[in-house]
């Protein structure tokens, strides 16, 4: 059972703004700040109170594990000296807001068996049950606690980005585009008064005495794969003639030469927009959302793979894919930074600028923002500073990067 609330957007969120910055300074630390338990009897203000502290919370906790450079003889500041009240504020905002768009736009609304099937999930499959643990007490192992912190974000966001991803209407002017330029370069065979530039792509079965040094020096995009994978290579692009859709473009592939261990490859690519930029135009009207969760349980976590209670969920409530997982790719970069793993850039017949963090305590993935990241790229450089990750370089070769801050999941250009 559900109560919805329709509100103004902007009077609560400078009620977030004007409560969360009394309640820091207000606090010496994080673990004064408390969440109210009792969420079926919450107001509108004490559920976007709750929401504020389990942000804050959470961005704590990583900011405890982030791993702190050697090469930076500062000591690591505590965290309520770097912490951003404005981006907590706009976190809060963004997640009310999407919810709101996942049920008005995509008639999506998250039951309590999602949340159920997700807190069993996380406890079956985590690859750091000990995180896990400690997230679940970091909220007092309260069930309707830990879903409205950790289960309801990741699962508002990975369902609005499959709906927002696979939207016919949303991408219709990007596919008809791209159905219009097609025509031409077949006609023409000319690429020049395209909107996107082609790619080239060499795939080749792996050979023991490829030199990467040599590899890295060329500006074509070569791919080395396992025989296996060369053979899934060759038989995907048989099957995808014409234009076919992607999570993240419209994507057309010729082969322009075979042999039996390499193939070349012409790849034409238009991107579709940001589900980031398409929110940002949206309306700012929200749903104050109070889900009465008193029937959620909190799973064990143990070491060893749980069964879960299928009893929870039925079929047409959940979708066991992940849709933030990024992409099969090569010659891209991960770094770790002490909570998750954050990949980015590569190719894979296209050379990307996607990137996704994995999260090894709950199982799950969320993309990185494409708004204002870098141009895409291939065998780039990136390193951690215990906020942000900086990548830079790489092939098509370039003296341009960016630096990434998974905290506000925002890019910024690096100067050149």
């Amino acid at each position: 059972m559900t109560l919805l609330n329709r509100i103004p957007q902007n009077t609560n969120y400078l009620l977030l703004i004007i409560f969360f910055s009394f309640s820091i300074s207000a606090q010496t630390s994080v673990e004064n700040i408390s969440i109210n338990p009792n969420w079926s009897d919450l107001t509108e203000q004490q559920y976007i109170d709750n929401l504020a502290v389990c942000e804050y919370k959470m961005q704590e906790y990583k900011w405890s594990k982030n791993i702190w450079p050697k090469e930076n003889k500062k000591p690591k500041p505590a965290f309520s000296e770097v912490a951003d009240l404005d981006n907590i504020a706009t976190r809060v905002h963004n997640r009310l807001k999407m919810q709101w768009i996942l049920s008005d736009k995509f008639n999506i609304d998250i039951t309590e068996a999602m949340l159920q099937h997700n807190l069993n999930r996380m406890a079956q499959n985590t690859k750091d049950p000990k995180g896990l643990k400690e997230l679940f007490q970091l909220f007092d192992n309260n069930p309707q606690t830990i879903a409205e912190c950790i289960s309801l974000p990741y699962l508002i966001q990975d369902k609005t980005a499959n709906s927002f991803n696979w939207h016919n209407e949303i991408h219709a002017q990007t596919k008809e585009l791209a159905e219009t330029e097609l025509k031409i370069f077949k006609k023409t065979l000319n690429a020049k008064n395209l909107s996107v530039k082609p790619q080239i792509v060499t795939f080749k079965i792996m050979s023991e005495d490829f030199d990467e040094t040599e590899k890295s020096l060329v500006e074509d995009v070569v791919i080395e794969l396992e025989t296996e994978e060369f053979a899934q290579k060759s038989a995907q692009l048989e099957q995808a003639a014409g234009l076919h859709e992607t999570d993240f473009g419209f994507v057309y592939q010729e082969v322009l030469s075979q042999t039996d261990d390499s193939l070349e490859v012409k790849t034409l690519s238009w991107q579709k927009q940001s589900m980031q930029g398409w929110l940002s135009q949206q309306p700012d009207d929200y749903f104050i959302w109070f889900s009465i969760k008193e029937t959620l349980k909190l799973p064990v976590i143990t070491e060893n793979k749980q069964k879960f209670d299928e009893k929870s969920v039925t079929s047409d409530q959940w979708l066991p894919k992940n849709y933030d997982v990024p992409d099969p790719r090569d010659s891209h970069t991960a770094i770790w930074t002490g909570t998750e793993m954050i990949i980015w850039g590569g190719g894979n017949g296209n050379i990307l600028n996607t990137g996704s963090r994995y999260n090894p305590s709950t199982d799950s993935w969320q993309a990185t923002t494409i708004s204002g990241a870098p141009a895409a790229r291939y065998y780039h450089t990136a390193t951690w500073t215990g906020s942000e990750m900086i990548i830079w370089g790489g092939i098509p070769t370039t003296n341009t990067g960016g630096r990434y801050n998974p905290s506000a999941d925002s890019w910024q250009a690096t100067s050149t």
